[in-house]
């Protein structure tokens, strides 16, 4: 690998707002679907967001190892073939604190798909 492609993965390391879009459809599609739900007096509306919500979560996380993966294995080559402090080359700590957001949010999503109807039963 040229240490061109290094610097890149470094930068890309700290930015990840398609992965933040992901995140934020997921929570979208649960609230607009819960108004619906509401609105419509149909339970399974809500329901079935939350398969759409595990979807776009898992892309997102999906998306967050790939990176991680990346910076990995740079950190490790680098260290063989240059003078580069291992530090620089540290997955950002913003993405691990992400990386567990990401992963409440499959949980959450995931009680979502298989009871949400539960909530809009008696509505």
């Amino acid at each position: 690998m040229e240490f061109e492609e290094y610097e890149k993965r470094l930068e890309n390391a700290g930015q990840y707002g398609a992965e933040i879009f992901l995140v934020v459809l997921a929570y979208l599609s649960m609230l607009l679907s819960a108004l619906l739900s509401m609105l419509s007096g149909d339970e399974l509306w809500f329901s079935r967001s939350g398969s759409l919500a595990v979807i776009f979560c898992a892309i997102a996380e999906y998306r967050n190892i790939t990176v991680q993966q990346g910076m990995n294995e740079v950190a490790q080559d680098s260290t063989s073939r240059w003078d580069a402090t291992p530090e620089k080359w540290v997955v950002p700590a913003s993405r691990k604190k992400f990386e567990k957001f990401v992963l409440f949010s499959i949980i959450l999503a995931t009680v979502v798909w298989g009871y949400g109807d539960l909530l809009f039963k008696n509505s």
